[in-house]
């Protein structure tokens, strides 16, 4: 398996989950502002088109760090973790019973058009995903080689939750019936 391009070492950031988004910001726009059009028009164009493609990478990488969920992949790449090639599969039979529960959880809200137990659920999974969050910063920023399969399962459990967050609230935007009595 080829590693990806090290985003981290690209921005001049280190490797760690943690970072300060005000320098990861400080460091793209001045990394842009080298790599300017402007910088390269007496320049051949091999020259432009090598500027035009770093400054691709560096605008990816910047994406990428900013968002916590992709930056936490993209540390598992750089370990030779690939969760799109491994299926992305949470294997632990007791992460499957929470699924099912918190599905089963939706679907009777979205029968019952009950506002209230709707944003507490939206409430819940805010939760979960702070404290996936937060576990991921205690296994990316240190000893992440003995860490892993935990930040793996994390990831995925995190991926879940963000994903029924985003199911409960368009079910939310598109209900005009919740909040009102069922007749």
């Amino acid at each position: 398996m080829m590693l990806p391009n090290n985003y981290f070492k690209l921005l001049g950031l280190p490797v760690q989950f943690s970072l300060n988004t005000q320098d990861l910001k400080t460091r793209y726009l001045a990394s842009i502002k080298v790599l300017h059009p402007d910088q390269f028009v007496a320049t051949s164009w091999e020259a432009q088109s090598a500027a035009t493609e770093l400054a691709g990478e560096i605008n990816t990488a910047f994406a990428k760090l900013k968002d916590p969920l992709y930056r936490a992949i993209h540390i598992l790449a750089l370990n030779g973790v690939d969760l799109m090639l491994d299926g992305n599969m949470h294997t632990d039979e007791a992460f499957l019973l929470t699924q099912m529960d918190f599905q089963e959880r939706l679907s009777e809200i979205m029968h019952s058009h009950n506002q209230k137990a709707l944003q507490a659920f939206i409430e819940e999974i805010a939760l979960e995903v702070k404290t996936r969050f937060d576990a991921l910063a205690l296994l990316l920023d240190e000893n992440v080689s003995e860490n892993i399969e935990k930040a793996r399962n994390c990831i995925c459990e995190l991926q879940f939750y963000l994903r029924l967050n985003e199911e409960a609230k368009k079910y939310g935007k598109c209900d005009s019936t919740i909040g009102q009595n069922p007749e």
